[in-house]
């Protein structure tokens, strides 16, 4: 099998569970009306506050890019719903592509359209979708007569207890670093209202890799806008005009006037430019959606390789998570199901607004899962840097932090298998040391 490595690019993979409700504002409004993922802003916050310097931005090969972690469904990373997809109005989980060909001539069915959920698989005939958890609450705030009277400020926040994927590209000694101080503290704070007790959350890496590309063949791809589009036409302003999608695309491919639209569904989302002059931010309507969807042939109708652009980002603001696409070939499956799924084995449990607490079970959970992922990440580390003879004190040293509850063998396992991913993931030769 042919497969091409990308030089100097590695994928952090990673879990984010929120242990408190959390409230992550549009950046436009500034409100305490959440959406419905964690921003890739929000990921780099955290690393650049942990780091006290500023991660690699803009575009080229040293720009650390975070992207948006969305809603885990059945162990993996949703998508937002395509603007394609429509349920009809006498059976919502009857789902209908309109980017498919197949349509019926004698169909009739009134369509609903759906938005704001997550969906996976969607290349296949049955869809799995999941819509986040909120609740909603009033916050106190002081008021400007200076008198004792509090106003009230409506929020809606995220749920607890759901848990959330994204990814981090770079190089690999960004990747590294960033890989070592998730493993030392998984514990950061998302979105705003920290002060009574919102954004508590615990990350988690689940896989560290190099990017890797294996060619893929098609004569017309689909395009997911996985977040939104910002691209700039050739004066170098935004512009949401597809023309410049499909040449973004032929200069990703490096074949210059080969592709065409067949079709798309998009909506807009407006964008912050920055105004030097008067240190203001203005929203411009200039982007594409998460969840725009765009199908794309060669001119010719011949196939060809799209690997380059199964996903990756294009565009410009791709540090903050912006302008990841996903590309699959283009499937005929007008008449789909849909069905939907809940978070977790027991879905999410309901609590007050007011009360951020995780039940002690989850605790317990997560300092088990803590522990054992502990083990398993300083083993990878070890694996890289240290080969000493001390790595048998590691159960002990982690049963006087976390008590005699867990099994020393479990803890050895765990730190053995770090050692081996690490040799397999990061190319880190076992000089026989350990």
């Amino acid at each position: 099998m042919d497969i091409q490595e990308t030089e100097d690019a590695y994928r952090l993979e990673y879990s984010l569970q929120l242990l408190s409700t959390t409230c992550i504002s549009n950046t436009i409004d500034n409100n305490s009306l959440t959406v419905p993922y964690i921003p890739g802003r929000e990921i780099r916050r955290i690393l650049e506050k942990r780091f006290g310097e500023k991660l690699e931005n803009g575009s080229g090969g040293d720009c650390v890019k975070c992207s948006y972690a969305y809603c885990d469904i059945g162990g993996r990373r949703g998508v937002p719903m395509p603007a394609s997809y429509s349920v009809t109005k006498t059976d919502k989980k009857q789902l209908r592509d309109k980017l498919s060909n197949g349509r019926r001539p004698d169909d009739y069915a009134q369509l609903k359209n759906i938005s704001g959920s997550f969906v996976r698989d969607i290349d296949e005939e049955n869809i799995r979708s999941m819509s986040v958890s909120t609740c909603r609450g009033n916050l106190s705030y002081p008021n400007d007569r200076g008198d004792n009277a509090p106003e009230k400020r409506l929020y809606v926040g995220l749920n607890l207890e759901q848990s959330f994927r994204g990814f981090i590209e770079g190089n690999r000694k960004q990747i590294m670093k960033i890989y070592r101080s998730i493993a030392a503290d998984g514990n950061v704070r998302v979105g705003g209202h920290s002060e009574i007790g919102f954004g508590n959350a615990y990350i988690s890496v689940d896989r560290v890799s190099v990017k890797q590309t294996e060619p893929e063949y098609a004569t017309e791809i689909t395009v997911l806008a996985v977040s939104p589009l910002v691209l700039k036409n050739d004066r170098g302003l935004y512009s949401d005009n597809t023309e410049y999608l499909v040449k973004e695309l032929e200069r990703q491919l490096n074949c210059p006037g080969s592709l065409e639209l067949v079709k798309c569904y998009k909506s807009y989302v407006p964008l912050i430019e920055k105004n030097d002059k008067w240190n203001e931010v203005n929203p411009v309507m200039y982007g594409s959606a998460s969840g725009s969807i765009f199908r794309i042939r060669r001119k010719d109708g011949e196939k060809f390789d799209f690997s380059k652009i199964s996903s990756t980002f294009i565009g410009s603001d791709v540090a903050d998570g912006r302008g990841e696409i996903m590309t699959h070939p283009a499937v005929d499956i007008y008449y789909r199901t849909i069905a939907k799924e809940e978070q977790g084995t027991d879905g999410i449990r309901k609590r007050r607004c007011d009360d951020p607490k995780p039940g002690i079970h989850l605790v317990r959970h997560l300092q088990q899962e803590h522990i054992y992922e502990t083990a398993n990440l300083m083993g990878r580390v070890d694996a890289e840097e240290f080969f000493n003879n001390n790595y048998r004190n590691l159960a002990k040293l982690l049963k006087d932090m976390y008590g005699n509850n867990w099994n020393n063998e479990d803890v050895m396992k765990y730190y053995m298998n770090g050692i081996t991913e690490a040799v397999k993931c990061m190319n880190v030769e076992d000089n026989g040391e350990h």
